[in-house]
Parts: structure tokens; C-alpha cells; sequence
């Protein structure tokens, strides 16, 4: 004698497969229901470890402040350049601007830059550290975990290219 199957109401197959559908990736994953504690694992680190970009940022701020602090001491040294370096200054100003937002950072702090007596040596160092940090910032610009920041950085490399190109034409004021 075979054994009639009963039927499956429609509320009961829902219900069934709305349960699995969500029993099923808990299991899976291994979730428990249970909140965590407000303890922390024996093993777990007392500070999270700090951001990539955060991390990045600090390198990339210490950088544009050294620059600045090289641009600022050779316009005090030469006043005649000042009018030449004065846009890379304000530009600086502006990049620094546009990070200081970013996140808390505590930024590497430059060496007191040394500026040569003779004005050309004095322009060529400052070519020298434009060049070095616009490579920092392309470098960082591929490291930089966020869109946003890649794109700002990006930018502020193109800037500071564009001022370059310009130093360059002028050449020093005699």
C-alpha cells in the first residue's frame, strides 16, 4: 500500500523557502546570532592599524611642505625670484588645503632646507624639489587606495608640472 503525500500549502512552501533562504547563508558562513562582546580577542592589537591613504597622506603632506619650505626660504634669501616662485608657493598653499581635510595626519616634518647664495643654484635646487615632489605624487597617485585621492593627487602633479614648464622658460633674475 503506498502512502498518499498531503498536500503542501502555499503559505507553508513560502514560508519553508523564505526559512531556507535565509537559514541557509548564516549556516554557511558560520554566523552565530550571539552579539559580540565588548571585550577584545587576547590577540587583537589595541589601536587599529592606521589607513593606506592615511598613511600616504602623511608622506605626501611632509613632501609639499618641504617644497614650500625650500620656496619660502630662497624667496627670502633672493627677493628677486619671489615673483617667479610665488604662484608655486600659492599653489602648495592650495594642494595643502585640499588635504588637510582629508584625515587627521600628522605629516613628516621636512629638514630646514639650505639655499644656495647665487641665485641660478638657488632656482635649479627648487627645480630639483619641484621635480622630486611631482614624482612623489605620481608615486602615491598609483598607491592611493581611493578614487578621490588618486584624482587629487593626479591633479596636483599636473599642476605643479605646468609650473615647472614655466620656471624653466624664465630662467633667474640677474
Amino acid at each position: 500500500m503506498s502512502a498518499r503525500a498531503r498536500p503542501v500549502s502555499r503559505r507553508t512552501a513560502v514560508g519553508g523557502a523564505l526559512a531556507a533562504a535565509l537559514a541557509g547563508p548564516a549556516l554557511a558562513a558560520g554566523c552565530t546570532l550571539d552579539p559580540p562582546t565588548s571585550e577584545p580577542s587576547p590577540g587583537a592589537p589595541a589601536e587599529p592599524e592606521p589607513d593606506a591613504d592615511v598613511v600616504l597622506l602623511g608622506t605626501v603632506l611632509g613632501a609639499i611642505d618641504g617644497a614650500a619650505a625650500l620656496l619660502a626660504a630662497t624667496t627670502d634669501r633672493h627677493p628677486r625670484l619671489a615673483g617667479m616662485l610665488q604662484p608655486l608657493l600659492d599653489a602648495h598653499a592650495a594642494h595643502r588645503g585640499v588635504l588637510d581635510g582629508a584625515a587627521e595626519v600628522e605629516p613628516d616634518v621636512p629638514p630646514a632646507p639650505t639655499v644656495p647664495g647665487r641665485p641660478p643654484l638657488a632656482l635649479d635646487r627648487v627645480r630639483r624639489a619641484e621635480t622630486r615632489l611631482v614624482g612623489t605624487l605620481r608615486e602615491a597617485t598609483g598607491a592611493a587606495q581611493s578614487g578621490d585621492l588618486a584624482r587629487a593627487l593626479a591633479s596636483m602633479a599636473a599642476s605643479l608640472t605646468q609650473h615647472l614648464t614655466v620656471i624653466g622658460t624664465e630662467g633667474p633674475v640677474a
